[in-house]
């Protein structure tokens, strides 16, 4: 198994060891950003920011203001809410739908 994966950042190459997160490579970048970093987007797919780097790759970072996060935040929230709704109720047969306006 490689020690170490190559990273394409911004166009700069990036080596990192075995077993970096994506987070820990946002540390170095967070600056850059001018709002909270919620995901990672490695050779084209969605990653949590937890989750470590396994290949090489190009590697880009999503904020909360584009489009793929404010989906991701969305959903946490409605199925956050889902899941008190049932909690509060304790009926077998509650059924919580979500139905959201076309923008």
């Amino acid at each position: 198994m490689k020690k170490e994966f190559h990273l394409i950042i911004d166009g700069q190459m990036k080596i990192v060891p075995q077993g970096t997160t994506y987070e820990k490579v946002l540390e170095e970048y967070r600056d850059n950003f001018d709002a909270p970093v919620a995901l990672a987007k490695f050779n084209g797919r969605l990653r949590e920011l937890f989750k470590k780097i396994t290949t090489d790759g190009e590697l880009s970072f999503v904020t909360l203001r584009e489009n793929p996060c404010l989906m991701t935040y969305r959903r946490s929230v409605v199925l956050m809410m889902q899941r008190a709704l049932i909690s509060v109720i304790k009926d077998k047969n509650t059924c919580v739908h979500v139905l959201f306006t076309m923008d």
